[in-house]
């Protein structure tokens, strides 16, 4: 097949295709399909893109909240305004509402800092956990928290009446059954009577008077005045009273005196001695007289 047939095949289709392009424009209905098509792919499209961006702004909350929770131990005011700002710009209610009951804590530990600002920074920390108990789409746990929170933050405004209906609450709503909060809550009713009495201190005794120490002696004493004795000359004198009676004097042990043994009488046999015995004399004198 040469290039011009080819060419011409070509041409033919690319009319073809652009021909039923126009029909379709031309219908109203395939026209409907169309924009229905590309509505479609926006609206998958934009909503990819919004879910990128939520996801990224709840990793730089969730980042911001666990900066601001370690900055409590070291700058606290700084931490406490971190956490006011990010109350207000929370992505989701989960990190608003950690947001807020770390703030309300927090709050409630600089109250008892600062005196000058002690009411107003509870009544603020209040307010800050309250939003999170009147929600009813919270997770339990979380109300739970902020319930118990708020509690204690009601014992230091000494408003005893609000934290017993908040301890109160967490004892019998079902709600909070599934976390430890009611078992506390219940502990702290039994004793919430003993913080309603004031603590009043009563003066102590006062001190008992110093005793006055006589002066050392020191130097030689004056003339005429007697010389300091020793304790066995006060021995010998009646200073101590009459001398004691003498004991007396040890009487020695007899020792058992030694056996004697009898001499054993002499041996009659005769004495061995290591010389031979004497020879006899033969009679008739020498041998060499004879003649």
């Amino acid at each position: 097949m040469d290039a011009d047939r080819r060419h011409q095949l070509k041409t033919n289709e690319l009319a073809e295709a652009l021909g039923k392009v126009r029909e379709i424009g031309n219908d109203p209905q395939s026209r409907y399909w169309l924009i229905g098509i590309i509505v479609v792919l926006a609206v998958v499209g934009g909503y990819r893109l919004w879910s990128g961006m939520q996801e990224r702004r709840v990793t730089s909350a969730a980042r911001d909240l666990s900066e601001a929770v370690r900055q409590l131990d070291t700058n606290r005011l700084a931490a406490i305004d971190e956490l006011r700002g990010l109350v207000r710009r929370a992505p989701t209610k989960g990190i608003e509402a950690s947001a807020r009951l770390e703030l309300g804590g927090a709050l409630r530990i600089e109250a008892h800092q600062s005196e000058e600002q002690r009411l107003a920074l509870l009544e603020e920390s209040v307010a800050t956990l309250k939003a999170v108990v009147d929600d009813p789409q919270m997770p339990g746990q979380l109300a739970a928290a902020a319930a118990f929170s708020l509690a204690t933050s009601y014992e230091s405004l000494r408003q005893f009446d609000d934290a017993g209906r908040m301890y109160q609450l967490l004892v019998d709503n079902e709600r909070f059954g599934g976390t430890a909060f009611p078992f506390v809550a219940a502990g702290r009713l039994e004793t919430l009577d003993e913080l309603r009495t004031p603590v009043t201190f009563q003066p102590g005794l006062p001190p008992e008077p110093a005793v006055a120490t006589p002066p050392a002696v020191t130097g030689t004493p004056p003339a005429g005045a007697d010389a300091p004795r020793t304790f066995p000359q006060m021995l010998q004198s009646e200073e101590l009273g009459p001398p004691l009676p003498r004991l007396p004097a040890a009487v020695p042990t007899p020792q058992p005196a030694e056996e004697t043994r009898p001499e054993e009488p002499a041996s009659a046999e005769p004495a061995v001695t290591d010389s031979p015995p004497a020879q006899p004399a033969e009679p008739g004198g020498d041998s060499g007289e004879h003649q």
